[in-house]
C-alpha cells in the first residue's frame, strides 16, 4: 500500500451512530476514559462475562487508538499502528472482526488487505493490524496492543512479548488492553486482579449489566451452566482450579430414594483393571409426558478386575433391563471392537438385540475428559438451582464407590488439571460418559441485537 496522506475530517463524526445511537454501556464509557493520554493508565483489562459487552469495549479501545494516532510526517514512510491479537483464525475471522464491522462507523475502512498479513487503513493513515496468536509479530512497534480472550493464551511469555510491541514513541500514548474470562490460566489472575497500581485497570463485567440483552436472555445463560460456571461466565468472578471439583455436591439434597419407577436405564461402563458401570434412570416430567428432568443414579458394578463382558453379565444379574432403541450403553473411549462386540454379544444373550452403544472419538466434545466435568457440574446443580443429577439413598459407601468418590475429586491447583490415582476414577469416568451422552451442555439460541458482545 501506497503512503496515505492524512485527510482533514475529524474520525469523530459519526461515532454519535454507533451501536445505532443506544448509550454506551458504563464499563465501556470507562474502558474508553482509561484510554485517554490524561489517565495514567497503561494496562487495561476487560474480564467479562457472555455477553457482557467485553469484545465490544475493546473494540472502542481501537477506535481510541486510531483517533489518537493519526498519521503525520514524523512517520515517514511508516504508519501508526493498532495491533489485535486473538487465538486463531476462525476467531479472528468470526468474533473479532465481525465485532469490528458492527461497532466502527460507517467508512472507517479505507482500505482492507489479508495477504500476506492482514491490514486495515483507515482515512488518517493509522493501520489496525489482525493477528492470531501463532503469526509473527517479532520486531512490530505499534501505539496500542489489544489481546483478545487474554485466558486463552499458552504462557505468560507470549503475553509479555504481545504487551512489548506498544513502544511507539510518537504516540499519543502506549497501552495494552485485554479482553476475556475471567477465568485464572495460572498467571491470569496474578497479573489482573490488583488495585494497588494506578497504572492498571481491570474492569469485571457481569452479564446482568448489559441492559440491551433480550428480557429472560440471563436466565436462559443461567440455565444453560452450572453453579459454578455461572459465577463466572455470568457475575464476572474469578474461576480457579483448586479445591473439590464437585464441590456443589449436597449429600443432603443429592442423595433420595428411588421414584422413577420403570424408567429408562442408561449405564455407563469403564473398562480396565477396577473399572466401573453407573446405572441410571431417566427422571420424567410426570407419568405422561417425555420431558427429561434429569438422571437419578440407582446402582454402580465396581468389579475388582474382570472383562466388559463380565461386567455386563454382572449388570444383568442384578436384574436391570435395557428398552431396545431408548437405552444408551455409554463406553470408555479407550474400548476396541472386541469389546464392543462382547457387550453386544452380552445384551443379545438378554434379549437386547437394538444396543445403543455410545463411544466419543477423540477431538470430540464427549471425549474431554473437562468438558464431561462441565456436564456433571451442570447436572448436579444447574446456574438457576435446579438439581438434575441425583442418586439413590441406598448407594453404599464402597471404597471406590461415588459416595467416596464425587467429593474425593479434586483439581491439581499446579496443572489445572483432574487429580488421577487410578482407584476413584474409574467410577466417575462412568458416571461422567452417561451425563454427556443424556445432558449434554447446551447454549442458548436468543439472539442479541448486533454491535452488544
Amino acid at each position: 500500500m501506497a503512503r496515505l496522506e492524512p485527510r482533514a475530517g475529524d474520525l469523530r463524526v459519526g461515532f454519535a451512530r454507533l451501536f445505532d445511537g443506544a448509550p454506551i454501556l458504563p464499563k465501556q464509557m470507562a474502558l474508553l476514559r482509561a484510554t485517554l493520554p490524561t489517565s495514567p493508565v497503561t494496562l487495561l483489562a476487560t474480564l467479562g462475562a457472555w455477553r457482557s459487552g467485553k469484545t465490544s469495549a475493546e473494540i472502542l479501545g481501537s477506535l481510541s487508538s486510531i483517533v489518537q494516532n493519526p498519521w503525520t510526517r514524523d512517520y515517514g514512510a511508516n504508519r501508526p499502528c493498532t495491533l489485535m491479537i486473538t487465538e486463531t483464525t476462525t476467531v479472528l475471522r468470526d468474533s473479532l472482526y465481525d465485532a469490528l464491522i458492527n461497532v466502527w462507523p460507517e467508512g472507517l475502512i479505507a482500505h482492507e488487505v489479508r495477504s500476506p498479513s492482514w491490514d486495515i487503513l483507515v482515512p488518517n493513515g493509522h493501520v489496525v493490524a489482525l493477528r492470531t496468536a501463532a503469526g509473527s509479530l517479532e520486531g512490530k512497534t505499534v501505539c496500542t496492543t489489544i489481546i483478545d480472550e487474554v485466558h486463552k493464551l499458552r504462557s505468560k511469555r507470549n503475553y509479555i512479548n504481545y504487551r512489548a510491541r506498544a513502544s511507539d514513541g510518537r504516540a499519543a500514548k502506549n497501552l495494552t488492553i485485554c479482553a476475556g474470562l475471567p477465568i485464572d490460566n495460572g498467571w491470569l489472575k496474578q497479573e489482573f486482579d490488583r488495585v494497588d497500581d494506578p497504572k492498571r485497570l481491570t474492569l469485571y463485567m457481569p452479564t446482568h449489566e448489559n441492559v440491551y440483552l433480550p428480557p429472560g436472555y440471563v436466565d436462559d445463560l443461567r440455565s444453560s451452566c452450572s453453579a459454578k460456571e455461572a459465577k463466572t461466565l455470568l457475575s464476572a468472578e474469578w474461576q480457579t482450579y483448586e479445591g473439590a471439583i464437585y464441590d456443589d455436591l449436597d449429600s443432603s439434597k443429592h442423595y433420595v430414594p428411588d421414584l422413577t419407577g420403570n424408567a429408562v436405564i442408561h449405564i455407563g461402563l469403564d473398562a480396565g483393571h477396577q473399572g466401573a458401570i453407573v446405572v441410571a434412570k431417566e427422571k420424567m416430567r410426570g407419568s405422561g409426558s417425555s420431558a427429561l428432568m434429569g438422571l437419578h443414579v440407582v446402582d454402580e458394578i465396581l468389579p475388582d478386575s474382570s472383562t466388559v463382558e463380565r461386567a455386563m453379565e454382572m449388570f444383568f444379574a442384578r436384574g436391570w433391563r435395557l428398552t431396545p432403541g431408548r437405552s444408551y450403553v455409554c463406553v470408555d473411549p479407550r474400548i476396541d471392537d472386541d469389546q464392543i462386540a462382547s457387550i453386544r454379544r452380552v445384551a443379545r444373550e438378554h434379549g437386547i438385540r437394538d444396543v445403543a452403544i455410545v463411544q466419543w472419538s477423540r477431538g470430540e466434545p464427549g471425549e474431554s475428559v473437562k468438558y464431561g466435568i462441565r456436564c456433571v457440574q451442570r447436572a448436579l446443580k444447574t446456574g438457576d438451582g435446579r438439581l438434575l443429577l441425583t442418586f439413590d439413598s441406598s448407594l453404599g459407601d464402597k471404597d471406590r464407590g461415588l459416595r467416596r468418590a464425587l467429593p474425593a475429586y479434586r483439581w491439581n491447583p499446579r496443572t489445572r488439571e483432574p487429580v488421577k490415582d487410578d482407584v476413584i476414577d474409574h467410577v466417575l469416568d462412568a458416571l461422567r460418559y452417561v451425563v454427556v451422552q443424556i445432558m449434554p451442555l447446551s447454549g442458548s439460541d436468543i439472539v442479541v441485537s448486533p454491535g452488544f458482545f
